[in-house]
């Protein structure tokens, strides 16, 4: 009787192939990390983006009524939402008295940027909140509303603690003074 020699061959994969697989990855993820954060930082960017064109509506429809710019946000009737990454709002009230161009309404001068709106009243009847990484930025003193012109800014912290601030004004020209992203 003739036995068949058949050879088992257990093949598969060496201790260094598996160990230079691992090396290569490591490597490839140590060059696309910092490039996704970047990506995830100017994502983050929109929020400031979204939430000053938001502000420009509802300042360019009180100027409408009014024929003032107002820094109160209940009065020109903007309202933030959600938890929020940017400070939105103006660093000096306004010069003008609202009641005085037949604004009837309430226009609270304490609440002239997010952090005023969000902290204001219980948290039951908040609709925005802000996130513990812009609870040290402020709005700096010369975003204003006025008669005829208005500037309003978002500033946040999208990437590795730097400073990001964007602008917008009457004309809604929107600008990036502060880049957080690029350090300019």
């Amino acid at each position: 009787m003739k036995r068949l020699n058949i050879n088992k061959s257990n093949a598969g994969f060496s201790l260094v192939e598996l160990m230079v697989v691992v090396a290569i990855i490591g490597i490839l993820a140590s060059v696309a990390v910092p490039g996704v954060q970047k990506y995830m930082a100017k994502a983050r960017q929109s929020e400031a983006k979204v939430n000053l064109s938001a502000l420009y509506t509802a300042e360019k429809a009180f100027q409408a009524e009014f024929n003032i710019y107002a820094t109160c946000f209940d009065g020109i009737g903007y309202q933030p939402e959600g938890n929020l990454r940017y400070r939105i709002g103006f660093g000096t009230k306004s010069s003008l008295v609202a009641a005085n161009f037949g604004f009837t309404a309430t226009c609270d001068q304490t609440k002239m940027t997010s952090k005023d709106v969000c902290d204001a009243g219980p948290a039951t009847t908040k609709s925005c909140g802000e996130l513990q990484e812009i609870k040290d930025i402020t709005i700096a003193a010369t975003y204003t509303a006025d008669d005829k012109i208005f500037t309003a800014a978002a500033s946040g912290k999208p990437f590795k603690g730097n400073s990001d601030i964007w602008t917008i004004n009457e004309t809604k020209s929107l600008r990036n003074p502060t880049n957080g992203i690029d350090g300019k």
